[in-house]
């Protein structure tokens, strides 16, 4: 479970790849504070794609909107398995606008 820690830079710094190690582990996140204020965040690499790709969708909200729709079709049993979409034989597909 990802636990979310303060710790002071100069801490941090004593500690740098004892940090690292636990966040690429176990997806801890540790804010570091100089005097007090908040100035950064230690995160996996992991997660910082996933943070930079969840807020690259919200700057296109239709990009969005067709990616929800595409995860409620596949609610629905209408999406494609992956080998029929990449397989050899994979079914080429028309881009449908008005669904």
């Amino acid at each position: 479970m990802a636990i979310e820690k303060t710790v002071s830079v100069t801490s941090a710094r004593s500690q740098l790849l004892k940090l690292t190690k636990q966040v690429a582990r176990h997806m801890d996140r540790y804010v570091l504070t100089n005097k007090g204020k908040a100035e950064a965040v230690v995160m996996s690499v992991g997660e910082y794609r996933s943070l930079r790709a969840a807020a690259e969708l919200l700057a296109h909200p239709d990009v969005l909107a067709e990616t929800l729709h595409g995860f409620d079709e596949i609610d629905r049993g209408k999406g494609l398995g992956f080998d029929r979409a990449f397989g050899e034989n994979a079914e080429p597909q028309a881009a449908s606008a008005a669904e």
